[in-house]
C-alpha cells in the first residue's frame, strides 16, 4: 500500500516485478513518464537556478524574485532563461529540471 492506495505488482522476475510496479505507480496517477522529448534545461542554467535555490533567499516560485537573485549572484543567463521559458521553469519546479550535459560554467 503507497499513499492509502493498494498497488498490485505482478511478475517472477525481478525485471518483471519492477515493470508491474512502475505500471500500477502511473495507473494509479502516483508517477508520470516524462516524454523523451522533454527539452532539457542548459547546465549554466541549472547551476543558476540551483544557486538560488541553495540560497535560501526566495521561495522558487517566485519566479521574479528567482530571476532578479539569479541575476545578482552572477548567473545572468539563467535569469534570461527563466524570464524566456517560464512554462519549461514552471514545469521544472514541480516536475524536476532534465540537464543538458553542456553549457555550464567551467
Amino acid at each position: 500500500m503507497l499513499a492509502g492506495i493498494e498497488l498490485v505488482v505482478k511478475g517472477d522476475a525481478l525485471e518483471e516485478k519492477a515493470a508491474s510496479f512502475l505500471a500500477a505507480l502511473v495507473d494509479q496517477g502516483l508517477a508520470v513518464i516524462l516524454d523523451e522529448k522533454t527539452a532539457g534545461v542548459p547546465a549554466v542554467v541549472w547551476q543558476g537556478i540551483d544557486a538560488v535555490r541553495l540560497s535560501g533567499l526566495t521561495n522558487m516560485l517566485d519566479r521574479p524574485a528567482v530571476i532578479r537573485i539569479a541575476g545578482e549572484l552572477g548567473f545572468p543567463e539563467a535569469a534570461r532563461w527563466i524570464e524566456t521559458h517560464t512554462k519549461e521553469y514552471a514545469e521544472g519546479v514541480f516536475r524536476g529540471f532534465i540537464v543538458e550535459a553542456q553549457g555550464g560554467k567551467p
